[in-house]
Parts: C-alpha cells; structure tokens; sequence
C-alpha cells in the first residue's frame, strides 16, 4: 500500500512537471508567433534603402523609370494604377496599423515619373511633386483631392 501511494506521488510530480513544460512550450510558442508576425507587420512603416533626403531631391518629373530607380533603389512594391495608364512604386511599407509613419511613392506612366509623393503622418502633411509645381506641401486633409486617382 505504501508503495502504491509513493508512485502516486511520483505520478502526480511527473504530471504536474509535464503541465509546466507543456505551459513553457506554449509560452515560447506564442513569443515566437508574435515575433513572426511584427516581422511582416511592423508597427512603424519601413522606408527603403535609397530614399533619403538628398535622393529624392535628385528626381526631376519626366525622368525615365530606370533613372529613378538607379537612384533610389529598388521598390518594395509596384501597384498598377485603377485606371491602367501607369503605376505606382512603393518605398515605404506601412504598418499594420495602417495609419501611422511615412509614405513614399511615385507614380509612374509611360515609363517616365509623373508624380512624387512623400506623406508623414505625424506631421499632418505631405510633400506632392508633379508636372504642374514642385515641391507642394499640403495640408492632411486636402490629401485626398491631390492625390491622383
């Protein structure tokens, strides 16, 4: 009888060490799921490489899409235009907040730069560049009525 109680205990102590485990195995689990996922989805938006200050005051509107991106780099993204006449290039990334940090992008039509476009959204405010006047600067909520569609 006593032997039985003692490998009781020792039952339940191996239970009880396996419950820990089990919970530390979750727990490095969860952390590194959560690493993961602020690796795609970072909290501040990511600005490329190539964009900095004297870059982009390097860019002149109508100039070929290959110059632009000798000089700035690579894009981290490209998204055709809604009405298919060009496209944009994106150098920023944003968070997925949605909403927070800076927007850089450029638009693109018949292989020459229409449009830069440099946004902040802590400062309430935007660079916009294109063939009428360069730069502009905006306030935030004009932003959708300048923004080329």
């Amino acid at each position: 009888m006593v032997l039985k109680t003692k490998m009781n205990n020792i039952y339940r102590k191996f239970i009880k060490l396996l419950i820990y485990l089990l919970k530390f195995i979750l727990l490095l689990l969860i952390i590194y799921i959560i690493i993961i996922f602020f690796y795609f989805f970072p909290l501040g938006s990511k600005i490329a490489e190539g964009v900095n200050q004297r870059s982009i005051s390097l860019l002149k509107i109508g100039m070929d899409e290959g110059k632009v991106i000798q000089i700035l780099g690579e894009p981290f993204s490209r998204k055709i235009s809604e009405d298919n006449n060009g496209y944009r290039l994106n150098y920023t990334t944003l968070s997925f907040v949605g909403t927070d940090g800076t927007q850089v992008y450029l638009y693109i039509e018949n292989r020459k730069l229409t449009t830069i476009v440099m946004k902040d959204f802590s400062d309430y405010g935007f660079f916009f560049c294109d063939e009428r006047k360069c730069p502009v600067f905006i306030n935030q909520k004009y932003y959708d009525e300048y923004i080329p569609k």
